[in-house]
């Protein structure tokens, strides 16, 4: 398989989403000691799941499957319903525009406290 393609979007256990534009920023978000208990779910700009794995003490995305846009926009719509107080990005057929939109969305919407149970 080739390569992940960024943006990649983290899921953790609590349905946030982050976005990574970039292998510097994946490797801020991700800590090699927590991946098991954090990170539930990821997928690259291509709408791939991905595998995330530590070598020599840094976070390897890994193609882990074939894209699937529906279970991506899932994922995205729980993290928009339960974290924020906006609805997600429609999703496009153009998934680079969607994953731009999602991005930005996540980064500047204003979120819901943590702790929240719903």
């Amino acid at each position: 398989m080739t390569d992940p393609q960024y943006p990649i979007i983290v899921l953790d256990d609590d349905q946030w989403l982050d976005s990574c534009r970039s292998d510097e920023e994946l490797q801020r978000l991700v800590e090699p000691d927590f991946l098991d208990e954090d990170v539930a779910g990821a997928f690259d700009a291509l709408a791939r799941p991905l595998r995330l794995t530590v070598h020599d003490g840094r976070i390897v995305p890994q193609v882990d499957g074939p894209a699937d846009p529906g279970r991506l926009q899932e994922e995205t719509e729980k993290f928009f319903h339960r974290w924020t107080y906006v609805q997600a990005p429609p999703r496009t057929e153009d998934l680079a525009r969607y994953l731009a939109e999602v991005t930005v969305l996540a980064r500047t919407t204003r979120s819901r406290r943590r702790g929240r149970d719903s």
